[in-house]
């Protein structure tokens, strides 16, 4: 197939954080075929080296790498400095490091908490602010992906940790987007159920319920994980001119589906002014039973109410 005008983007520049391994691999791979410059970046210098070769293979543009350690304010501003020797001003960041520890309320340890939070939330602050300063002080657009999650809305037993660094980043992207848009900079989320190190944990555990119930074992893609390189698509094009007015928004991508997710918004309304609100009158309405999961209430309208009280 032709490439399309409006998704071509060589001669860009692209940083991929945990672009290693896995789906950043995918990424910064995907990136480099399309003749953009990309910096490749880990923590470990042996399979950021490998990786940085991976890429050479296929590019048709600069390949540089950079090992940093993302979890320190002063690691990320190494990683960028240094980026932008290599290939130029950043104009496409992909905050796909991250990190991901298993653990209940009653187990988690205040470090652990912090490790995960670190590497998957504040990191993705620092080097959203760092690049996209350079890109408003030189008065260019430019595009930030973060790396998202469905727990970010549904919650992740035992997982929790995540969950929250996932949603911390929604809210992120949300306020980002509409802070950087007027610069000519968009802040969209991208999430994915993608075949890797860190998946696949989660997917034996998977297997290990089914045969427990009988059933056979199934392989990563019948669980709906998909190898990085067949999801890098989307990242790509919400890097491009196609992709120009799309901001503040979250795909979901798994294989043959591409999901446009849609923000948390008022599912029912309850007007009320005519009394003071109590807990007998919440009781009275009957508040649990509206909250409750499997209820079968269609969603309304924001202002449409679902119950009004009247004397």
């Amino acid at each position: 197939m032709a490439e399309r005008a409006t998704v071509r983007i060589s001669g860009r520049t692209a940083l991929v954080t945990g672009s290693s391994q896995g789906w950043g691999l995918g990424i910064a791979k995907a990136f480099a075929h399309r003749g953009v410059d990309v910096v490749v970046t880990g923590a470990t210098p042996a399979r950021v080296a490998e990786a940085e070769r991976a890429v050479r293979t296929i590019a048709a543009g600069k390949v540089a790498s950079v090992v940093a350690d993302l979890t320190t304010r002063e690691g990320c501003e190494m990683l960028v400095e240094r980026a932008t020797a290599a290939v130029g001003t950043i104009e496409i960041l992909v905050n796909n490091a991250g990190k991901v520890e298993a653990g209940t309320i009653l187990e988690t340890t205040p470090e652990q908490w912090r490790g995960v939070m670190a590497l998957s939330l504040d990191a993705q602050f620092h080097m959203t602010q760092l690049v996209a300063r350079r890109l408003v002080a030189e008065d260019k657009g430019g595009r930030i992906i973060n790396m998202a999650g469905g727990a970010a809305f549904s919650g992740m037993a035992n997982y929790a940790s995540h969950a929250a660094s996932k949603g911390g980043g929604m809210g992120a992207v949300l306020s980002w987007a509409r802070e950087l848009g007027p610069h000519g900079i968009t802040v969209n989320a991208l999430a994915g159920r993608i075949e890797t190190a860190q998946s696949q944990p989660f997917l034996d555990g998977m297997r290990a319920e089914l045969v427990a119930k009988g059933l056979p074992p199934r392989t990563n893609r019948e669980l709906g994980y998909y190898p990085p390189d067949e999801l890098a698509a989307a990242v790509v094009w919400l890097a491009s001119e196609g992709a120009a007015m799309v901001n503040g928004r979250m795909l979901h991508a798994s294989g043959p589906e591409l999901q446009i997710w849609r923000m948390a918004t008022i599912e029912h309304a309850i007007h009320n002014a005519t009394e003071p609100w109590t807990p007998e009158l919440l009781d009275r309405i009957g508040l649990a039973d509206m909250l409750a999961l499997g209820h079968g209430l269609e969603p309304r309208r924001p202002r449409e109410p679902i119950v009004t009280i009247r004397k």
